[in-house]
């Protein structure tokens, strides 16, 4: 009797694996996941009940969407893109990723 195969859909992509830990860099020990609350970040990409990335030990630069810890709790905020060094911002990591869930 023979058997009969389809071929793989993935036939054709010879052998590229996406590794999505390695392009999120969630392997690192200052990597954080944190779910949003805030529908305030839609127009930067980031809706409510999200999952951002978030980087410990990243540089946060002027423009980058961090999280800040105001008034003991973690909130998300963009730095300013004239922010001082005068100014205090207790800047708790950077987010480096957003990842939207299509489907709940």
């Amino acid at each position: 009797m023979a058997q009969t195969f389809f071929p793989s859909p993935a036939e054709d992509l010879g052998g590229l694996r996406l590794d999505v830990v390695d392009l999120l860099q969630t392997d690192k020990p200052d990597s954080f996941f944190m779910r949003v609350a805030d529908p305030r970040w839609q127009r930067w990409g980031v809706h409510r009940g999200d999952i951002v990335v978030v980087r410990r030990n990243k540089i946060a630069r002027p423009g980058h969407l961090v999280v800040a810890c105001i008034d003991g709790e973690l909130v998300l905020q963009r730095l300013p893109a004239r922010h001082q060094a005068t100014q205090a911002i207790d800047v708790w990591g950077v987010v480096t990723a957003s990842i939207h869930m299509l489907e709940p």
